[in-house]
């Protein structure tokens, strides 16, 4: 009877940590596709990274 329980607890944990799991994945998916998309805007490319400071020549959108 007491493994039953335990068995229990543990599906009920995996199943909310899987839960979670896949909740972050997707979080950081579309955190990782607003950046990419930010990045081909100036002002938000400035903010993001400071690559074009280095360059010799500025990247200009088409």
């Amino acid at each position: 009877m007491r493994e039953q329980e335990d068995n229990r607890f543990e599906v009920k944990w995996f199943a909310k940590s899987e839960r979670l799991i896949i909740r972050g994945i997707a979080i950081l998916a579309v955190l990782l596709l607003l950046s990419q998309l930010a990045l081909h805007f100036p002002a938000a490319r400035h903010l993001l990274t400071h690559t074009d400071h280095w360059e010799g020549i500025k990247y200009r959108s088409p």
